[in-house]
């Protein structure tokens, strides 16, 4: 089963609306985008309201676990 790579950016009004360390975005590694949601909902912004999402990209590349090589 293959991962990919996402990285979100949120919108906010002051630096207080986001989890430490969220003000430029956040990267994580999930099975798909609806997989990418969860994981943002319930590990990064613990279970509260994910903020709005301003901007989200799939990375190319993914990590094979077979091989455990990641490609780019």
């Amino acid at each position: 089963m293959e991962l990919t790579r996402y990285w979100f950016e949120f919108e906010y009004k002051t630096y207080s609306e986001l989890p430490i360390g969220l003000a430029m975005g956040c990267g994580l590694t999930a099975y798909n985008f609806d997989d990418a949601i969860h994981l943002l909902q319930q590990k990064v912004f613990s279970g509260k309201l994910v903020a709005p999402i301003k901007k989200a990209n799939r990375k190319c590349g993914c990590f094979n676990f077979r091989s455990r090589a990641c490609f780019t």
